[in-house]
């Protein structure tokens, strides 16, 4: 006798598998890229051991906190006040101090944060460091024009220029006397917030950051209970961020750099610490001959703006695994927004390309998806001969399949082809700034949030409903009523997701359900 629970059949049992991987996945994913979100247990700074390992398989290596650099107060520092000037262009207001002439209070124009205020990048960025001390050098700063200031102190002089209409800042610093310190060092400090996340409403923010060396890549993220110290070589880029935003250092200096990772261990409340070090010595080198050159970047995560910096800049957009597919998507994404001039209808256009360049397989799906269905009744009874020797019915099933000319896994490919595809488009959508408070149409004002009201997802879900029921599926009517779950399932899944990834999958299953009419023509 037949039974109602039965699944062995290809197709379902493949659809069931690749649920299941892209939920494991997922989660494994985001825990991987959030590891602050999903720890057990929280460590003190206290708890650094003061001792120096090796990273295994990598460059880095693991560093004491070195006590030598001490955080600057915002204001004073002993006992001298911190004169601030602010520059500006049509893209930020910023600050700079005289204490180590670095940078404070990023303001960003053309971006909205809390309270309805400019996003504030919130770090005191590059401070040139006393050798001795490890404190901020005083300088005396001068405003030589509306776009350059110049700092002088008894050991260096520092100058930094804007460029206008550009997220971009040189600085140049000129070595004064003929005594040539230790090495030439800088601090960065990131003030860290905590991050709210739960099932229900995900936080995607996070805090990192993240150095580019002379033949690899370094990224971690920093939560509040940050204590990891590092050092890192040849470094070529370091950069201080969060999800959409970014202030980086490019290294243009006739002498190699090193970055060091401190965790501050003189108070709780302290912040980490990001030293960049210009050589750990400049010993041998002819002061005449030394050129130190920087390039700051203050402002968002967006490929064509990093790109105008520095052409390893848009490293600093971390897309994860699928990066070989984010990064030609963003690319395409962007043409398709110099079309439309909107982020909704670019994703719409690339969706159905996408949809179009996987139709010959989906077709070809379809037919074999067909073809199980008619030789169904056939199948049965294999089955039902063969009931009490399943090697030798499954011997026979697979016989009377390559007969037929039938590939049992056909009708899943397509959906197999389109998973890193999607993996791919979240990367790209929760990893670049475009989406950033991005309208879309009506009741979507940002596409890289949630869907405030749940429309999206809903209407995913009945066309992922209709979509199915257009598809022909040999099942058992068990197994139909267990496939009819999954657009309830996706649903679900999809309400606390970026709208501009669930726009992304209603419009692929729309194109679906049109996809499916038109087979239903052809064959």
């Amino acid at each position: 006798m037949k039974s109602e629970n039965n699944f062995n059949n290809p197709p379902v049992l493949i659809s069931f598998l690749v649920v299941s991987l892209f939920f494991m996945g997922w989660q494994y994913y985001l825990q991987q890229k959030y590891p602050d979100h999903y720890k057990v247990k929280l460590h003190t700074a206290t708890e650094l051991k003061e001792k120096t390992q090796p990273v295994s398989g990598s460059s880095v290596t693991q560093v004491t906190a070195s006590k030598k650099f001490k955080a600057a107060a915002p204001s004073v520092l002993n006992n001298v006040e911190a004169r601030l000037i602010t520059v500006s262009n049509d893209l930020y207001n910023v600050q700079v101090s005289s204490l180590g002439m670095g940078i404070e209070n990023v303001e960003l124009k053309k971006f909205t944060g809390e309270n309805s205020k400019y996003v504030n990048l919130d770090t005191q960025f590059f401070q040139s460091i006393h050798p001795s001390t490890g404190l901020p050098i005083v300088f005396n700063l001068t405003e030589n024009s509306a776009t350059e200031i110049v700092g002088e102190s008894e050991l260096l002089r520092k100058t930094i220029s804007l460029n206008p209409g550009s997220y971009a800042l040189s600085v140049k610093v000129e070595l004064k006397g003929q005594e040539k310190p230790e090495s030439i060092s800088y601090l960065s400090q990131m003030k860290l917030k905590e991050i709210k996340n739960s099932i229900f409403s995900p936080s995607y923010e996070r805090q990192e950051f993240f150095v580019l060396q002379k033949d690899q890549e370094f990224r971690e993220t920093m939560g509040l209970d940050f204590n990891s110290a590092s050092q890192h070589e040849n470094t070529k880029i370091l950069a201080l961020g969060s999800r959409y935003f970014t202030e980086s250092v490019v290294n243009r200096s006739s002498v190699s750099g090193v970055v060091e990772v401190l965790p501050q261990l003189v108070k709780p409340e302290a912040q980490p610490v990001v030293l960049f070090k210009q050589t750990q010595s400049l010993e041998g080198i002819d002061v005449d001959q030394l050129r130190l050159e920087y390039e700051l970047f203050l402002g968002p995560k967006k490929e064509s703006l990093l790109a105008q910096v520095d052409s390893d800049l848009g490293s600093v957009i971390d897309y994860g695994f699928f990066e070989i597919l984010s990064r030609p998507l963003m690319k395409t994404l962007e043409f398709f927004h110099s079309i439309f001039g909107n982020w909704g209808w670019a994703i719409v256009l690339l969706t159905l390309v996408i949809r179009l360049l996987v139709f010959p397989v989906a077709f070809t799906g379809y037919k074999s998806m067909k073809k199980m269905q008619t030789i169904q009744p056939a199948l049965k009874k294999i089955k039902e001969k063969y009931k009490d020797n399943p090697q030798k019915m499954n011997t026979e099933t697979m016989a009377f399949m390559k007969q037929n000319k039938v590939n049992p896994v056909g009708g899943c490919l397509p959906m197999l082809l389109q998973i890193p595809v999607l993996f791919a488009f979240y990367s790209l959508l929760s990893e670049s700034v475009v989406m950033y408070q991005a309208p879309f149409i009506g009741w979507i004002q940002d596409l890289s949030l949630k869907d405030p009201y749940f429309i999206l997802p809903v209407l995913m879900g009945l066309a992922m409903f209709i979509q199915q029921k257009l598809t022909p599926m040999s099942m058992e009517p068990l197994q139909k009523k267990m496939m009819m779950l999954m657009p309830i399932a996706f649903s679900f899944f999809m309400i606390s997701l970026p709208s501009a990834l669930t726009l992304y999958i209603f419009v692929s299953t729309l194109f679906g359900i049109v996809q499916q009419y038109i087979f239903l023509k052809m064959t």
